[in-house]
């Protein structure tokens, strides 16, 4: 008797979820949505990550992680009334006036390439992503068994790495030995033992230049132990991986990652090399340069949960929607954004984003609304965290030490 799908259970099933080579089903509507009702937790049990019953046997940041990570689930997913998507019929008509504002055609060519390559990406999507790239990478650890598999959180509290590694705690925390928000706290008997193999993992929700996990790659290949360096995330800039790939052979990239192709790569996609080039010098020149000067990471993806970063050249684009013209130094401004409203927007008209501004300035003055993340507050033991510049082991620490 044929296998039916697992989701629908009236259709005969075609194909297995690769991951547990268990749950079967009849195409990937199905799929998708039963990894949504549930598979994804499900998936993760039956390929054998389960979470450590044993405090004894985990670091202390592990089981304090896993406390925090209980205490504050609830602050994982976005709500339908947080997402914000790309409004096209805006996107049209911002094309349109740069195309009538007499700027030079490469101007013209690089907005139309811009709105015909930029990927939107729901929350839903992308958290799929991140649970589908976390169950692969657990996966391989229970095949591979390490000495030490160390993840991770770069960054202050209100930045995304924390928010990204609650995401992802489901998927990691029976498999994760050491968690740590800085290397030199990694035990010397792991570091510098050439016998040790050693996985390092660092969750985050995009990189577009591949400059802060750089930092870690570049602190991990320092140490004696075989190290593999793997990323927890759901897409990566393809100047990313490049960047990182230099940094260390090391490095590697899940198969379940999706690389998104740099905004120099879409150009010469879409005009060939010498026509690109001839964009990217006009863009060169004051005041697009300031903007498109970092052109080869930079990136065409926008997040639901994510409206602002000064590493996003494209996304602060999408913010401030900006269409100059050459010859006038006029701006033209549009709402990218949907329901984006003119109370909420908080952008003054005419004026360009300084590509400078630190992204906590842009989302204080700018964006509409915060990136989601931002928007947390945290607690432990019921004790509200700070968002001051401290990890979120730093503030757990804190208020243990009190």
């Amino acid at each position: 008797m044929p296998q039916v799908c697992t989701h629908c259970r009236r259709s005969p099933a075609v194909g297995l979820c690769e991951q547990c080579e268990r749950a079967a089903y009849c195409g990937e509507p199905c799929q998708s949505a039963d990894w949504k009702k549930g598979h994804a937790q499900k998936c993760a049990l039956r390929i054998g990550v389960r979470p450590a019953e044993d405090p004894a046997v985990l670091s202390e940041n592990v089981r304090l992680f896993s406390q925090f990570h209980k205490e504050n689930s609830k602050n994982r997913n976005l709500e339908p009334k947080q997402i914000y998507d790309i409004n096209h019929d805006n996107m049209f008509n911002w094309v349109q006036a740069v195309r009538a504002s007499g700027s030079p055609d490469e101007i013209v060519d690089f907005a139309q390439s811009f709105a015909k390559n930029l990927r939107h990406v729901s929350f839903s999507e992308f958290s799929d992503a991140l649970g589908r790239t976390s169950i692969d990478i657990a996966g391989r650890i229970q095949r591979e068994r390490p000495d030490a598999v160390v993840l991770v959180i770069d960054g202050v509290i209100n930045k995304s790495n924390t928010w990204i590694t609650l995401l992802v705690w489901s998927f990691l925390s029976g498999v994760v030995t050491h968690l740590t928000d800085d290397l030199a706290d990694i035990p010397a008997a792991i570091t510098n033992n050439p016998n040790k193999r050693v996985f390092v993992l660092q969750p985050d929700d995009m990189s577009y230049s591949g400059t802060q996990m750089g930092f870690v790659v570049a602190d991990v290949t320092d140490w004696t132990s075989q190290v593999t360096f793997l990323p927890v995330v759901g897409f990566m800039g393809s100047a990313a991986v490049k960047s990182l790939k230099e940094i260390t052979s090391a490095f590697e990239v899940p198969s379940t990652v999706s690389v998104i192709p740099s905004l120099k790569k879409v150009l010469k996609k879409d005009h060939g090399s010498g026509r690109a080039w001839e964009i990217m010098q006009t863009l060169n020149q004051k005041p697009w340069s300031d903007y498109y000067g970092v052109w080869e990471s930079a990136t065409l993806i926008y997040f639901d949960h994510k409206l602002a970063d000064r590493v996003s050249i494209p996304t602060k684009m999408l913010v401030d929607a900006v269409a100059f013209n050459a010859s006038t130094k006029e701006v033209t401004k549009f709402r990218l954004i949907h329901n984006c409203e003119d109370a909420i927007y908080k952008t003054d008209t005419g004026k360009l984003i300084d590509p400078d501004t630190q992204f906590v300035d842009l989302d204080d003055e700018y964006t509409c609304p915060k990136a989601y993340y931002k928007t947390l507050v945290y607690t432990f033991n019921g004790i509200p965290l700070t968002q001051k510049d401290e990890s979120v082991l730093a503030n757990i620490r804190s208020i243990i030490s009190q």
